[in-house]
């Protein structure tokens, strides 16, 4: 993560002047003058001059000496820094740790102990304070550990219910504190947990996604959690549902559901019900293009586009289909979604609702 450092607003010239560098002109500089330091045994010369890459700096060569010892100096700083600490900081920085003055040199200890101040500590300490944040949210995300026996159970069951699962089948995730339960359209799974707090709501997944589950464990503790709109499964990451209506509420999915028709059919012929929607029979009459009016929401005699039902029209139907129709067409163009909700003076909160969750950023 990159963070916009301060602009830089101090001439290192200044502040050259400030330290008690003498002027120099005859030095060969390219903005004249150059400048000279000459106290105990150090002697160091600044001048301004143009880098590779074209920018303006201040380069500064000397040497040092030190009983039977020698040391040359040799570094550049911008012609601009941040603050005079930082420059300061650079100049004793660039003179190095090795020098040892045969007089007191205010400043070169000062800047020594201020290499905080440095660009490159600066940017450390940034990323330092980054990685804190993340742990920190990481730790307050919504989380448990179950025992890795427990798992194995429960990835059996999940990747068996995968496999078999249809396009539209999804699995609720919820932990109450003491048990995380998943909620498949067909059963139950509870097994003991433990975390921090409950979570404030269930968690929905496309039940096909489990097919990328981790085959073993590695930990005696399994760890699943929820971070950036992902479900985190040990090492596995799945992408939560889209469906407003079925992520971020504690809704249930119930297998015990009634047709709407009163008869029983087949567990393939059965769609669940979810949440306080209707189960629906799904039919083999044959498919057919209408118009749907969206007045069944608001009140408009509008229509948004052209939706296939493939069956009898019920509202529950007819909103399944307006969803996935307004999720497919701002995957597909969003600008062309947004353009055909203006057009068709549509005000609903839940299409506006689909349209601002949706993963396509750009849609606005």
């Amino acid at each position: 993560m990159k963070t916009p450092a301060l602009p830089p607003t101090v001439a290192v010239r200044d502040v050259l002047y400030a330290l008690g560098f003498i002027e120099d002109w005859h030095a060969m500089t390219e903005q004249s003058p150059a400048f000279t330091f000459n106290v105990g045994n150090l002697a160091i010369s600044a001048s301004e001059v143009t880098n590779i890459s074209m920018r303006r700096e201040f380069f500064f060569g000397g040497i040092w000496s030190r009983d039977r010892l020698q040391g040359s100096i040799e570094f550049s700083i911008p012609v601009m820094v941040e603050s005079v600490e930082q420059a300061v900081a650079w100049i004793a920085y660039g003179i190095g740790k090795g020098f040892v003055p045969s007089r007191a040199i205010e400043w070169l200890e000062t800047g020594k102990q201020n290499h905080h101040f440095l660009p490159w500590e600066q940017a450390l300490q940034r990323q330092r304070d980054f990685a804190q944040q993340q742990r920190q949210l990481r730790l307050s995300r919504p989380h448990c550990l179950v025992a890795r026996e427990w798992m194995r159970l429960v990835n059996k069951h999940l990747r068996a219910a995968a496999e078999a699962s249809g396009e539209n089948d999804s699995v609720v995730v919820e932990f109450d504190g003491q048990l995380l339960k998943f909620t498949l359209p067909s059963e139950v799974i509870g097994v003991p947990a433990s975390g921090p707090a409950p979570w404030p709501v269930g968690y929905c997944v496309q039940t096909h996604r489990f097919t990328g589950l981790p085959k073993k464990f590695m930990n005696d503790l399994v760890e699943i959690g929820i971070w950036e709109g992902h479900l985190e499964v040990d090492r596995a990451r799945m992408t939560l549902s889209l469906d407003p209506e079925k992520n971020g509420t504690a809704m249930s999915t119930r297998a015990d559901s009634v047709p709407v028709s009163g008869e029983e059919p087949s567990t393939r012929e059965q769609s669940v019900q979810r949440g306080d929607r209707p189960a629906r029979l799904r039919t083999s009459s044959p498919r057919r293009k209408m118009w749907v009016p969206l007045d069944a929401l608001d009140g408009t005699a509008h229509a948004l586009s052209v939706i296939d039902p493939g069956g009898p029209m019920t509202y529950d139907l007819y909103r399944d289909l307006l969803r996935q129709k307004l999720d497919v067409l701002i995957q597909a163009n969003p600008r062309e979604a947004r353009r055909a909700l203006e057009m068709s003076n549509e005000h609903s909160p839940e299409l506006w609702t689909i349209a601002a969750n949706n993963p396509a950023q750009d849609w606005a």
